[in-house]
Order: C-alpha cells, then sequence, then structure tokens
C-alpha cells in the first residue's frame, strides 16, 4: 500500500477497510482507485462490490453515509447498489429502480446488466 492508500484508508472503518482491500483484490484494481473518479469498468465494478458489501453489512447505514466513506453523492451510491445487484442477481438493498435511469438496461459501459 503506497503512502496515499495508507492515508485514505486509515479514515475508514476497520470493517470498511477490510471489504476495500478484498474488492481490490478480487477485481485486480489498486486500493486508491476505488476512491478516485476513474471510469474503467473493472474499477467502477470494484467501487460498487465494495459498497454493496458496506451497505449490506451495515443495513442501517444511509447513502450519504456511504457517500462520504467512497466520496460519492448519495445518489450515485443508490445508483451504484441498484446497478451491481442487476449485474451480480444479488438482492437489492434498495428500492431504488435503475430501470428509470439507464437508457438501455441491457448494457452498462459494456457491463451487462
Amino acid at each position: 500500500m503506497n503512502a496515499y492508500e495508507q492515508k485514505v484508508m486509515s479514515a475508514l472503518p476497520s470493517r470498511v477497510r477490510q471489504i476495500v482491500i478484498e474488492e481490490a483484490q478480487r477485481h485486480d484494481v489498486p486500493i486508491h482507485l476505488i476512491f478516485s473518479r476513474r471510469k474503467r469498468s473493472d474499477v467502477i465494478m470494484a467501487r460498487w462490490a465494495a459498497m454493496y458489501r458496506t451497505k449490506a453489512g451495515n443495513p442501517s447505514l444511509s447513502a450519504p453515509q456511504i457517500g462520504d466513506i467512497f466520496d460519492r453523492d448519495h445518489t450515485t451510491v443508490l445508483s451504484g447498489l441498484a446497478r451491481y445487484s442487476a449485474i451480480t442477481g444479488n438482492p437489492p438493498l434498495t428500492s431504488y429502480d435503475i430501470s428509470k435511469r439507464v437508457t438501455n438496461p441491457a448494457l452498462y459501459k459494456g457491463m451487462q446488466l
């Protein structure tokens, strides 16, 4: 872990820190990219997976709270949770309806929905 990643990770709750590490390894992306503005599909999936697992493990966390952790707006969190659920087939964690937001729900940046 580089110095920037250590700084970012030190501010996270330990349970979220472990999730981020695991998802970065699983998707083969550097940890710091999960918190970046990058929009590569592998980075997006790692970010969405980390958000999803954070919400699944801590249902009382709100979208704004998860957004604060990942430096995202609450609507970005809701969209990410819904998209990840749609792509993976995991149970939805919110009532956010992705079909109203995606022009072509069959594809999102090359990822099957």
